[in-house]
């Protein structure tokens, strides 16, 4: 099983993880990272229009992706 999962690595080229170095490789510090870290602040930036327009409901919406042939 080892020889089988070894050639799966060379196949797909898989590098072995290298651990995190520092304070974030604490669980309780990389949380606290994510929870304290100073994140954008305001509306989701697109294209003028996207984010106004009103859908239609799930099955207006089914209708129209079947329609590009998805």
């Amino acid at each position: 099983m080892q020889g089988y999962l070894r050639s799966m690595r060379l196949l797909f080229k898989d590098e072995p993880v290298v651990p995190i170095h520092g304070l974030p490789r604490l669980p309780i510090l990389k949380q606290l990272l994510i929870c304290l870290a100073p994140w954008p602040k305001g509306r989701v930036q697109g294209p003028p229009g996207v984010f106004l327009s009103d859908h239609g409901g799930w099955l207006n919406d089914m209708s129209n992706v079947s329609q590009f042939g998805v």
